[in-house]
């Protein structure tokens, strides 16, 4: 098995407009994703379910703020 790691940037936040960790945490991203990011539709998190239309308006900012 082949482990590539990718920028620890994609796990701190999406699409760098929500940010939910500091810079400085660690973390580990192993290549794992297997579908095409133009095949995802939404995202499943524990606030809700979000769409491509939620995430581009920034909803993510406004959830993590509450």
């Amino acid at each position: 098995m082949c482990i590539i790691k990718h920028n620890a940037n994609e796990v701190r936040s999406a699409f760098g407009s929500a940010i939910w960790a500091p810079e400085q945490a660690a973390v580990f991203n192993p290549a794992f994703d297997v579908t095409p990011a133009e095949l995802v539709t939404g995202w499943v998190l524990d606030t809700g379910v979000y769409s491509q239309a939620d995430i581009a308006m920034g909803i993510l900012q406004r959830v993590i703020r509450k």
